[in-house]
Order: C-alpha cells, then sequence, then structure tokens
C-alpha cells in the first residue's frame, strides 16, 4: 500500500475535503423540557434537590394537615346546606326503613316458621314482600347517596379547596366559636334549671 507524499496538495490546503458520517443518536437534536412540564413536588419544594428523610416527613405532615382541614371545613359547611341536610334526613330515612323492614321479615319468619317458608301461606308472602322491600330501600339509599349527596360534597370540597388558608381558618374558628357557646348555654341553661325557687318564708 503506497503512503500519501507530504508536498501532496491535499496535505498542504489543510481544507477538510470530506465529512464524517455521525451516528443517528448524534445526529438527533436535543430539546429543552416543554413549559407544561412540572418538576416533582419534593424536588420543587427544596429548589431542585432531593428532600432529606425529616423535610420529607415534614412536608407529610403539612400535607396531611391540610386535608384534614379542608376536610373539616367541607363538613362545616355541607351541615350548613339546607339541600344538602334534607338530602341526609331522606337518605336516613330510606335507610332505617329498610332496616326496619328487614328485622320484620326475620320477627315473621321466627313467630310462624312454617308458614314463612311457604309461598302460598299469608306470613310467607308478608315476609317475602318485607325482605324484598327492604332490599330496595337500603339499595335505593345507597344509590342516592352516590348520585346526589356525593355530587353535593365533591362540589363543596372543590370549593373549599379553592379558598383561602384565611378564609378556611376563619370556618373554622366560626365553627369552634359556636360550639363552645352552644355547649355554655347549655351548662348555664341546666345549672338555671336546677336552681331552686326561693321560698315565701325566705322572701318575707
Amino acid at each position: 500500500m503506497s503512503q500519501r507524499s507530504a508536498s501532496n496538495p491535499r496535505n498542504t490546503t489543510g481544507e477538510k475535503t470530506g465529512a464524517i458520517k455521525r451516528s443517528a443518536a448524534r445526529a438527533k437534536p436535543k430539546s429543552a423540557a416543554a413549559s407544561t412540564v412540572r418538576m416533582a413536588t419534593s424536588e420543587a419544594k427544596s429548589g431542585g434537590r432531593a428532600l432529606t428523610k425529616e423535610e420529607r416527613k415534614r412536608a407529610e405532615h403539612e400535607e396531611r394537615n391540610a386535608r384534614n382541614r379542608n376536610a373539616a371545613a367541607t363538613n362545616v359547611l355541607l351541615k350548613k346546606d339546607p339541600a344538602y341536610a334534607r338530602g341526609r334526613v331522606v337518605w336516613g330515612v330510606v335507610l332505617v326503613v329498610g332496616l326496619a323492614l328487614t328485622i320484620l321479615s326475620w320477627v315473621v319468619l321466627l313467630l310462624a316458621p312454617e308458614d314463612a317458608r311457604s309461598i302460598d301461606a299469608p306470613m310467607g308472602k308478608v315476609s317475602i314482600a318485607c325482605l324484598v322491600l327492604a332490599y330496595v330501600c337500603v339499595i335505593g339509599s345507597f344509590i342516592f347517596d352516590w348520585v346526589k349527596l356525593r355530587k353535593q360534597r365533591m362540589a363543596m370540597e372543590e370549593k373549599v379547596n379553592a379558598m383561602s388558608d384565611r378564609r378556611i381558618d376563619e370556618i373554622l374558628r366560626d365553627e369552634a366559636f359556636a360550639r363552645a357557646a352552644k355547649k355554655k348555654q347549655g351548662l348555664f341553661g341546666r345549672a338555671k334549671k336546677e336552681e331552686p325557687a326561693p321560698s315565701e318564708e325566705g322572701s318575707e
């Protein structure tokens, strides 16, 4: 194999006459992360670095407290909502009726076991009717809670989550004051009732 001479123009010009084929991996352009991509919670809170064990526990504790506060505020607002209160009453009544019918069907079965097991007997018809109505009421109460009351709870949760921490604190503080005043009023009311009336002799 011959060796290229040093006086060859290809060696004296210093220009590259060929190109090196680059691999597909190196030719692929590198794009920056999209603006919609969010960093992980631990990295976002720590400025991009990993959280320590104590910091992670503290963050979990704060997040748990925030969830509990939001849940408490949601319950307070739901109690004050007339539509939700009516729905809870309807749900409770239907559920209690279903449980009562279930107990009644068992009572009929215990009082007249022979007739209750026969469909043609009157007691048997009563037992079966009570059991069917009980299932309808119990299942209907769960469906009512899932379809209507659950939507109201979710809407209230979204409303509370959109509130500021100051507003949530005000709701919880007002509820605590109302409970304390109600308890205080109840204690004073009982003490006032238990106080004996002054006798006529003492008044004279």
